[in-house]
């Protein structure tokens, strides 16, 4: 395991360009967190490196509280992705971090 997958998986690192480019080009989820470290975005990609400098690079306004991230290495990266919106969900009143559009679980019958 490489130093940014043993980060990523215990706490939240800076969400920075010298950090992000020790992330590796895999699959995996993402979670972004503001300066309290609350999640304010999931996502996953095919290539978790890429996808972190792309939203590093985001104009969107909601993106721009975003201080620290973690990943989650995860070949499947649909089933990635729903297991952390349930956790995030569980964790808080069933709903969606505040930078998500949609709700991928919704669309599970």
């Amino acid at each position: 395991m490489t130093e940014i997958e043993k980060i990523g998986e215990e706490s939240f690192i800076n969400f920075d360009p010298k950090n992000i480019s020790k992330v590796p080009h895999v699959a995996g989820v993402i979670e972004l967190a503001d300066i309290q470290r609350d999640v304010v975005y999931l996502d996953s990609s095919p290539d978790l490196n890429k996808r972190l400098f792309e939203l590093l690079n985001s104009f969107d306004p909601c993106l721009q509280v975003v201080k620290f991230f973690r990943i989650a290495i995860n070949p499947n990266v649909e089933e990635g992705l729903l297991k952390a919106f349930y956790q995030y969900k569980e964790n808080n009143d069933n709903k969606i971090p505040r930078c998500c559009k949609a709700d991928p679980t919704r669309r599970i019958k």
